[in-house]
């Protein structure tokens, strides 16, 4: 009951404070140093996907295409964003790309299976999306790692 709670919990905070993100998206100007934080709006809705699929059996179909279409906005956002996002100096925030995309990932592979056991032919993209999004990923975590390792070792950030 307590797991049922928190994902109904989640999805209504998430629905409810989606239009209050993409307001302040558009209406504050965001720092350089934080620009990166942006890609936060992919973790919430994942999130949800994730848990309404894990906890309930057989998730409301309406409400799981809802969150996982967020979802997919999302992804779309970022990847538009990409240019932008590497535009700026690195800094510790570029860290914050990395969970949400991750956790997008896992929606993306939990969608495509529940998909799979539907027997819906929406699995097969979803699960070659997956495979992008892996590869995407991989690639934005490594060149974190990379660049928080060399400003470790070359002490360019020193406060």
């Amino acid at each position: 009951p307590l797991l049922i709670f928190i994902t109904i919990y989640g999805c209504i905070i998430y629905t409810v404070m989606l239009p209050i993100m993409i307001w302040r998206l558009i209406n504050v100007e965001i720092k350089p140093a934080t620009y990166h934080t942006m890609a936060i709006l992919l973790a919430p809705c994942s999130l949800c996907v994730v848990s309404l699929i894990n906890v309930f059996g057989t998730p409301n179909t309406l409400v799981l295409w809802f969150m996982y279409f967020c979802a997919l906005c999302s992804l779309v956002f970022v990847i538009i964003k990409l240019p932008d996002f590497f535009s700026f100096r690195f800094y510790p925030g570029y860290a914050g790309l990395t969970f949400p995309m991750a956790i997008g990932i896992v929606a993306t592979q939990k969608m495509a299976g529940y998909l799979t056991e539907a027997g819906s032919a929406l699995a097969y993209p979803l699960s070659q999306l997956a495979g992008l999004q892996i590869f995407l990923t991989s690639g934005l975590v490594f060149y974190v790692l990379v660049m928080l390792s060399r400003m470790l070792l070359m002490k360019e950030y020193v406060n």
